[in-house]
């Protein structure tokens, strides 16, 4: 990984901030509708799925492994989009 210079994300402080963790699936769900979020989301966004294991299959929807990074996920679209929803996913079968 390469060093960045400068101050860190907001990701970046909240990734050593938040300690607790599991291995569960979590989605979090944002609406960026009639609103378009700051360039700065999309960063710490961009920097989030460097750091940890996220898939977005449409934008608008975070599929999160653990509850640490589903956090700052969510702490991240609340802080720039106006709906956020988490979700944790089960299995049933």
């Amino acid at each position: 990984m390469v060093a960045r210079r400068g101050p860190k994300l907001f990701v970046e402080r909240l990734f050593e901030e938040l300690k607790v963790d599991d291995d569960g699936t979590y989605i979090v769900i944002y609406s960026t509708k009639d609103h378009h979020p700051p360039s700065d989301f999309y960063r710490n966004l961009r920097r989030l799925m460097e750091l940890a294991k996220i898939e977005s299959p449409v934008r608008g929807a975070l599929i999160c492994r653990g509850y640490r990074v589903a956090n700052i996920a969510y702490r991240l679209a609340s802080k720039y989009c106006r709906k956020v929803v988490i979700f944790k996913v089960e299995k049933v079968s």
